[in-house]
């Protein structure tokens, strides 16, 4: 499969892969990017850039439209950045650029 390519699965068997992934015995519910957002208290976007950048894991697009958080991903998610295991964010085609 190319890389960024996409392919169709089962919640269910997404739910063992998350589980598989480490997000711990059931996922429980799966939120919404606004909804995520809700319970941080961030916009959806923010949730957004950190489910691409790979800060939170465990969240996944449906048919390569909307994005679903697991909520036991969210809670590992805020009882990491509470422990202050904060991961730089990656930035897809960044480049350093000199200033001085």
């Amino acid at each position: 499969m190319p890389q960024d390519g996409s392919v169709q699965l089962p919640v269910a068997f997404l739910s063992q892969l998350i589980e598989a992934e480490g997000a711990g015995p059931g996922v429980g519910r799966l939120l919404t990017l606004q909804e995520a957002g809700d319970i941080v208290g961030r916009s959806p976007g923010t949730i957004r850039t950190w489910a691409n950048s790979g800060q939170l894991k465990g969240a996944f697009k449906l048919q390569n439209r909307s994005w679903r958080v697991p909520e036991k991903a969210l809670q590992k998610f805020i009882e990491r950045q509470q422990a202050g295991e904060h991961e730089p964010p990656t930035i897809r085609g960044s480049r350093s650029v000199e200033l001085g």
